[in-house]
């Protein structure tokens, strides 16, 4: 199951603050079995990963009071993914 339009919104108009960033690109993903976003997006020349995977989605209303977020701006063949790959997600 996808993620809301909530959270892909969410990270697009953090992204879009940045004045100097581009449009970001959202990409589904999952981790662990939980649906997460990907957001790719070039600020400063630079390449900017956000992945955001809710820990309590309503499916009801696709909101949330929780969620794990990794920022990198590392490349992301150079230890981004290495690093979306070894998450584990799980509620306490």
């Amino acid at each position: 199951m996808p993620v809301s339009n909530n959270v892909e919104k969410a990270i697009s108009g953090g992204m879009k603050s940045f004045s100097t960033c581009a449009e970001p690109v959202i990409e589904n993903r999952t981790i662990d079995g939980k649906s997460g976003i990907l957001g790719i997006v070039n600020c400063h020349g630079s390449d900017m990963y956000i992945l955001q995977y809710p820990l309590d989605l309503n499916t009801t209303d696709n909101t949330m009071t929780s969620a794990i977020m990794i920022l990198s701006t590392y490349p992301w063949d150079k230890g981004t993914s290495a690093l979306a790959e070894t998450i584990h997600v799980e509620n306490a």
